[in-house]
């Protein structure tokens, strides 16, 4: 989050040249977590949303988000630049939103590596 906050700063500083809408940039993202018998957190949710999601998720998922029925889920690998697994998750569509679980200790992976690729 401290990087994030500096790159809001710099980008500020920068000024504009081109009046265009404003989409945020850079995007924060939070996840939920849901903690074991031992009180340790086993999986965090994600959230994607926007009318772009489902195409979106069809090529950063393994999964066919095509084929996910509203309050479907589908079992989905994240995938490292090289193909490599980088993490399990549980893709669901809720209808207005797609939500994955992924394991707790690889959250902030996932969503960094999302959103280096939206």
């Amino acid at each position: 989050i401290d990087g994030t906050a500096r790159i809001s700063k710099l980008c500020e500083k920068a000024g504009v040249d081109v009046a265009a809408p404003r989409d945020g940039y850079p995007h924060m993202w939070a996840s939920v977590a849901f903690m074991g018998k031992n009180g340790a957190a086993r999986l965090s949710a994600l959230e994607v949303s926007g009318e772009l999601a489902k195409a979106f998720l069809d090529l950063a998922l393994t999964s066919d988000a095509n084929a996910l029925a509203a309050e479907e889920t589908q079992p989905a690998w994240v995938l490292e630049r090289d193909g490599q697994p980088m993490s399990p998750a549980i893709v669901l569509n809720t209808g207005a939103t797609y939500r994955m679980a992924v394991p707790a200790e690889k959250a902030e992976r996932v969503a960094r590596w999302l959103r280096a690729l939206s």
